[in-house]
């Protein structure tokens, strides 16, 4: 039984060309599919930060795309060429340099990519909050009267938990009552949405030379159960009272948490 052979040289032009297009669309489909998908899924479940993450990881996938696309059709070009003047041999010769140049491509932009990555995201602007670091890639994390000024402090104290090594700490003061439990000044309706917080107790603001009015919103002043949350992301916890003028560490609580346990 003869081989069917397709010769784009011969027959129609146009619906040669619309079958041979149709994989390439389909795709070009698929890909703008996905990136849809992801758009909806994680800017609905994961939040704000996932999406742009997402989107800019996505803009550096399509400009690689591109540049695939693009150097894929001039080898196509080539190949072209060389079958139309029936040189077999060139077109093998186009094939496997096309190959050996996109493999060396590949493994040049993933030895590259891999350190410049976050400088790449870095200077594409994409916001701190959605570039984590790797996990169990700290020794030591300090953080000095910074908790009570952060919105959502669960979060930030599991993301610290998740990028200590085994046996790294977690160093910080905050002001702490030692007897009664958090005092919430600021309750958080809904973790996606600020203008729900609501006020519990007037707003207190605290000192921040990094702000543009100088202040910070203070949300809670940490209780005695601060110390179940430390410990149940897997922390040893141990603190003191005592003043250290040489490190300006006056009047408040000085807490020495150490990553002993995986979070419960």
């Amino acid at each position: 039984m003869p081989t069917l052979r397709r010769d784009l040289t011969q027959g129609p032009i146009g619906r040669t060309l619309l079958l041979f297009s149709l994989p390439i669309l389909g795709g070009n489909v698929l890909q703008s599919l996905n990136g849809s998908v992801n758009a909806m899924w994680v800017g609905r479940f994961l939040g704000e930060d996932a999406l742009t993450a997402v989107a800019n990881a996505n803009n550096i996938l399509f400009f690689l795309l591109g540049s695939v696309f693009g150097l894929g059709m001039a080898a196509t070009i080539l190949v072209g060429q060389a079958m139309g003047r029936h040189d077999l041999p060139g077109a093998r010769r186009v094939i496997g340099t096309s190959a050996t140049f996109f493999l060396s491509l590949a493994l040049g932009v993933a030895l590259i990519g891999l350190p410049l990555s976050r400088h790449v995201l870095t200077w594409m602007g994409t916001p701190a909050t959605a570039l984590p670091f790797a996990d169990a890639s700290f020794d030591v994390v300090v953080t000095s009267d910074v908790m009570e000024h952060v919105r959502l402090d669960d979060l930030a104290h599991r993301e610290i938990r998740r990028v200590l090594k085994p046996g790294g700490f977690y160093v910080f003061t905050v002001p702490h009552f030692r007897d009664r439990e958090t005092l919430v000044r600021v309750r958080i309706v809904d973790p996606d949405d600020p203008a729900k917080d609501v006020d519990v107790l007037p707003r207190e603001y605290h000192g921040d030379a990094n702000s543009e009015d100088g202040r910070a919103l203070a949300y809670r002043g940490f209780g005695t159960d601060l110390d179940d949350t430390l410990r149940s992301l897997g922390f040893d916890v141990a603190y003191t009272k005592e003043d250290f003028p040489e490190l300006g560490i006056l009047n408040t609580e000085l807490f020495l948490c150490r990553a002993v346990r995986e979070p419960g």
